[in-house]
């Protein structure tokens, strides 16, 4: 295996992309005002109208004293790093995000689990983009047979390692990776950060 890396970029045709398209969008401002916008959209969305859902999995185990969370590293070509997210993935058209959350779990991390809550969608990046996504909660019963021995049920072109870490110390081993060049996805970024601050934030 050899370290993944961009071997080349130039532009893309809206009619040439799978994924995601580029467009012009013209708006009236609260002023009156016709001005335009870039936008990138997601060729994918079904009528449930989410793109992605994230998966906070916690893992539990009588043996264990603290909840584990799991992380996924994989290398991303738009940043041209190697993120640490949580499991993710795409919505299919016919899923609910819980669906999507059991299965994308199974299939990067070989666990199963139960969902616990799901929460609000969230927006990304505003400014570009108007994909979004939603976290889900999914606790994993270590103890369980099924959970003896994951296997990932990853696609061919897919390359996901995982890493299992106790929550208490989830904010500083992202300080830790961050030094080590990895880009620290969003939804996982701000999850750790509000579970650093919130000992003092809610005192």
């Amino acid at each position: 295996m050899q370290d993944p890396h961009i071997i080349s970029k130039e532009p893309l045709e809206n009619n040439e992309s799978r994924w995601i398209g580029l467009y012009k969008l013209e708006y009236s401002d609260p002023k009156g005002n016709n001005r335009s916008w870039e936008v990138a959209e997601r060729k994918t969305r079904g009528s449930g109208g989410l793109d992605a859902v994230g998966i906070v999995a916690l893992l539990k185990s009588k043996n264990n004293e603290s909840t584990q969370i799991i992380l996924c590293l994989q290398f991303r070509p738009s940043v041209n790093k190697i993120s640490v997210e949580f499991p993710a993935g795409l919505v299919d058209r016919e899923e609910t995000p819980e669906q999507a959350a059991i299965r994308e779990l199974e299939e990067e991390t070989g666990y199963h689990g139960k969902i616990v809550s799901s929460f609000y969608s969230m927006y990304s990046n505003v400014g570009m983009t108007n994909t979004n996504n939603k976290l889900i909660f999914v606790e994993v019963d270590l103890d369980d047979e099924i959970n003896k021995n994951p296997q990932q049920k990853l696609e061919e072109d897919e390359f996901i390692t995982t890493v299992i870490v106790s929550i208490k110390n989830l904010f500083s081993t992202l300080q830790e990776y961050e030094k080590k060049g990895y880009a620290i996805d969003t939804n996982l970024g701000s999850f750790a950060i509000g579970l650093h601050m919130s000992a003092s934030l809610l005192q």
